[in-house]
Order: C-alpha cells, then structure tokens, then sequence
C-alpha cells in the first residue's frame, strides 16, 4: 500500500522542478534579449573608424551618429536610415564658417535621402557644395546648421519630403535654393538665410495630381530672402481652373527683400517664370509679420490669401497686385504701412489699419558688409529694426477674423513688448537672428554614445553589378 505522504511529496519535488526549469528556459531568455538590444546609439567616426561618409552609413544602423571630422570628402552619398550625420565642430551662428565639405564632384546630389523612410535622418553642420542637388529628399529630414553653395537646387524636396529646415545659409544657388514639388507632409523652413538665389529663394509648385489625403500645412518663419533674381518665395499652380489642393501655408517673421521680381510672388498654368500674372490660387495662404523691402513687387496674387501687420516698402513696381477674390472671398490685406512704393496697391482688397506717406524709419539702411563688396554672403540687412519713434511699432493685431470667419493666425500672436503687436519681421527691441521656435537648437556636444570600431570580415553574398561586394563591417562597441 502507498504512503500517502510519501507520494504527495513526490508529486511536490516534481511540479517544482518545472516550475524551476520554466524560470530558468525564462531566465536565459531574458539574458538572451538583453543581450541582442542596444544599450544605445553607436558613434561612428570619419575617417577614424570608416574612411568615408559612405561606409560609415552603410555601417550604421537606424539611430546611430555619424560623426565627421573637418576636411573634403568628395562623394555622393545615399543616406537611407535614419542617422543622424553630423560634423564633429561646425558654427551655429554662422555655417558660412564651418571647416567640414560634402562635395558633391558635380553629380545629381551630394546626399540622397531615398522614399520610404519612417523616421527622420539628420544633416547637420557641413558645407556642402558643387551638385546639382545639395540634397534631394523624397523622405522627410532635419537640415541644420549647414551652408549650402555652388550648387542648382541646394535643397530638393520631392513628394514624400518634409521635416525641418533651419539654421542654415543658402548662397548664390544657380537656380531656386528650396525647391518643393509635390509637397505631401509637413516642412519647416525656419531661421535661414537664402542669399542671392539664381531663381527664387523658395519655390512651391502646387500639382493637382499629387492632392494630400489630408491637410499639410508648410511653415516659413523667421527667414532672411534676400536678393532672389526672381521672386522671394514663389507659389505656381498647375490648373487654368484654380484648386484648393490640400495644403496650407504660414510666412511669418520674415525678411524678403531686394528680389528682382516679386517678394512673394503667384503664378499661374505651372509657368515658373514671374510676369506678374497674380495667379488666382485658392490654396490657404497667412502671411503676418512680415518686411518686404525693395522688391519689384512686395505680393503679387492670391484668392485666399491673408495679410497682417506688415511692412510693404521701396517697391518699384506695386506694393500689392492682385490680392483678391470672388466676392466673399478671404483674401485682404490689413494691419500694414506701404512707404516709397511707386504704387501701394493694386486690384487688391484692403482692410482696416492701412497705414500710408510714413517712413517706418529703420535703424540702418542695408549695407555690404566687412567686405564691402554687395552680393557676397556677409552683406548686411539687419539693420532693417524699427527705431524707438517708428510708426509702425503697436499698430498691428493679435488675431484678425478673415472673411470666412477663420482667426489668423489660428492662435493669437502673443509675446509682443507692447500694447499690440508692431508691423513687419521682428518687435522693436528684438534681435535681427533669434534662436528656432519649433524646437531648441542641439547642443554641439554629444550625448554619451558607444564607440564603435571597424573590423572587416571577408564578403559574402552577390556581387553588385558595379563591381565587387565591399567587405562588411562587424561593430565592437565599447
């Protein structure tokens, strides 16, 4: 006969070495997929580590930095994940000064940002230079702290571009120096200087045949334009029948000025050449806080297009043409001071608070800089303040109701030193350069990351069609 003490026993010593041999098969597998995940982002420099930007990427995985040292490097990169490629010093006051070169040899681009990429990558603190495209994006992107030159678009975004674009300086572009086509997300394009573009500062084209499925707002705030050969920032539909195409567009806090055509210019029937056709585009467009100074013509068309408390000034063609509607329609021009202009307005709607016959009196008029030579990239307009007895200073509004009823800006303008916002780019007492408003500029200094060598081992797989597989990187991060 059992003993049924002994046997209750048994039936315990064996339920409890499952139980542990459970926890121990969890325990390894734990240890397992700690020991797979990343303790953090990987460091990999150039040329200490890879003797290229290219090979550092393709080494790279999604997070990583890729940090590189001053000099030249002539490639044509693919960045195709999202890290974060950086030049180890650069300046963030002013790129122009920045000792780190992409040159693109006088390829199609000098970075390649391919479609398909679901977070952002980063280009941060080179020059880069001698491209047909400095970098043409069809993925959204971060571009700071960079200095763009001798290239035709320094800046292409296609359909599936967006992201942010700030802190950089744009220098004689042989065409337009941001170009966007196809625009199907979100951009901002802040705290820039776009000098002397061959063509516009800023291009928009607006096709009908890429509409978003939901509405896409592109924000340009706080830019300097100066010099465009054609317009500041240019818009062009692409229908003879206007359509509202899903987009929408804030211009805020800027300063255009001394382009040969229009500070901000609409065309029509996809002509990208500005004849002053003031096209009737119906996409929502808010310009507030603005200073147009010496453009042919400060706003050239617009049917749903919104101006506030802004300077219009030495135009030598109109001021404003062609700001209107239909009946009802929103666009107007309110809360401004037109000065110097050989026609203030024209064929266009005004609102309350139109201010003419009085100079804004600005501290300092334009000059070319330590140099002393115009249209190189230390002239200077920041002189272009309001002094303390302007008479634009208070005269502008935290909000005003369009014709449709919708509030512009969409939030009240708050922050102003006054009783009301003044007229035009920036509040007496402000700074000409202020620091980005979307979000904090990274600190030059590097979070803790793992340093990570390079070790070749043979290759392996197929062989590219452009030659031999380069040898793979295995990663020791320390």
């Amino acid at each position: 006969m059992l003993n049924p003490s002994r046997s209750s026993q048994s039936s315990l010593v064996i339920i409890t070495a499952i139980v542990l041999c459970i926890m121990a098969v969890g325990v390894v597998a734990g240890v397992i997929a700690l020991s797979r995940r990343s303790p953090g982002p990987a460091l990999l420099k150039v040329p200490d580590d890879y003797p290229t930007l290219q090979a550092a990427l393709d080494a790279a995985d999604a997070g990583d930095i890729v940090q590189v040292r001053a000099g030249i490097y002539s490639e044509n990169v693919v960045l195709n994940k999202a890290v974060t490629l950086t030049a180890e010093i650069f300046d963030q006051l002013n790129p122009v000064n920045n000792t780190t070169v992409i040159d693109g040899m006088g390829g199609s681009s000098a970075i390649l940002i391919p479609a398909g990429l679901t977070q952002m990558p980063v280009v941060r603190g080179f020059v880069i230079q001698n491209s047909v495209d400095g970098i043409q994006s069809s993925s959204e992107f971060i571009a700071e702290f960079n200095y763009f030159h001798s290239s035709f678009k320094p800046a292409n975004y296609q359909m599936g571009a967006g992201g942010i674009n700030r802190n950089n300086v744009y220098f004689k572009s042989n065409d337009d120096a941001i170009h966007l086509d196809d625009v199907n997300r979100p951009l901002l394009i802040e705290n820039n200087r776009i000098l002397y573009a061959g063509d516009d500062g800023i291009e928009i084209s607006l096709q009908n045949t890429s509409v978003p499925p939901a509405l896409i707002e592109v924000d340009i705030w706080n830019n300097m334009i100066i010099g465009s050969r054609e317009d500041g920032i240019q818009f062009i539909d692409y229908t003879n029948d206007p359509l509202d195409t899903n987009r929408r567009f804030v211009i805020a806090g800027n300063l255009i000025a001394n382009s040969a055509k229009a500070g901000i210019g609409l065309m029509p029937s996809a002509n990208g050449v500005e004849d002053y056709s003031g096209a009737d585009a119906l996409e929502t467009i808010r310009v507030f806080n603005n200073t147009l100074y010496g453009n042919n013509h400060g706003i050239s068309g617009g049917d749903n297009l919104v101006v506030l408390n802004s300077l219009i000034v030495n135009s030598p063609g109109r001021g404003i043409w062609r700001i209107q509607g239909a009946p009802g329609a929103n666009s107007v021009v309110a809360y401004a001071l037109f000065h110097n202009n050989v026609l203030d307005a024209d064929q266009s709607t005004l609102g309350p608070g139109i201010i003419t016959g009085q100079d804004p009196l600005f501290q300092a008029a334009p000059n070319p800089g330590p140099d002393g030579a115009w249209e190189t990239v230390d002239d200077d307009f920041s002189g272009l303040l309001l002094q303390a007895s302007s008479p634009a200073i208070d005269k502008g509004v935290p909000q005003y109701p369009a014709a449709n009823g919708e509030p512009v800006p969409a939030n009240p303008i708050t922050g102003f030193l006054g009783a009301a916002p003044d007229l035009g780019w920036r509040e007496f007492g402000s700074p000409a350069f202020i620091t980005p408003t979307a979000a904090p500029p990274p600190s030059a200094t590097l979070p803790p990351v793992r340093r990570c060598d390079r070790r070749p081992r043979p290759a392996s797989g197929p062989r590219r069609a452009s030659g031999p597989r380069r040898p793979s990187r295995v990663r020791t991060c320390r």
